[in-house]
């Protein structure tokens, strides 16, 4: 796939985080669409340990969350769900998952190629590092003006986490 293929998401106008209709999606901020863009230029292969080490950044996290970290980790988390859910024939959820990134369906479509697996270690992860940012301490993104639509997007995202995973 070269440069062409990979594109870079697009995001609409507005601040990070919030927005009509239950806030902005999990891609609409800069350290998440910098996450994402890194991973769209980054070789295939190296796909997978970028994710697990965002992943495992937030859910090992011995100092206090920062803001970029938590962004890059949900981005993360979201698109391991929507990889699933384009594996199992449903690119509706997968875009869903995604949106209301203008490029969710395309994205969520080049991530389920790379076939990068929601394998049993990186489930794991993923659900610590969803649990640890939503734990107050040290925790400058929970501690930030959230408004409850972040935090009930960041649930969601975390209950399809575990309906994502392998049977």
């Amino acid at each position: 796939m070269d440069a062409t293929q990979r594109g870079t998401p697009e995001a609409p106008a507005g601040p990070p985080g919030r927005g009509g209709q239950g806030g902005a999606g999990l891609l609409e901020n800069e350290a998440a669409a910098a996450f994402v863009t890194g991973l769209r230029t980054a070789p295939p292969p190296a796909v997978g340990d970028l994710i697990s080490g965002a992943l495992r950044e937030v859910a090992q996290a011995e100092q206090p969350l920062a803001p970029g970290p938590v962004q890059a980790a949900l981005a993360a988390v979201a698109l391991l769900v929507a990889g699933v859910a384009h594996h199992r024939g449903d690119p509706e959820a997968a875009a869903a998952v995604l949106a209301p990134a203008v490029t969710a369906a395309e994205l969520a479509s080049w991530f389920a190629d790379l076939q990068v697996e929601l394998n049993p270690a990186r489930l794991l992860i993923a659900g610590q590092a969803v649990d640890r940012l939503l734990l107050p301490q040290d925790n400058s993104w929970l501690q930030a003006d959230r408004q409850e639509p972040d935090l009930e997007r960041v649930r969601r995202l975390r209950d399809q986490l575990t309906d994502a995973a392998p049977d």
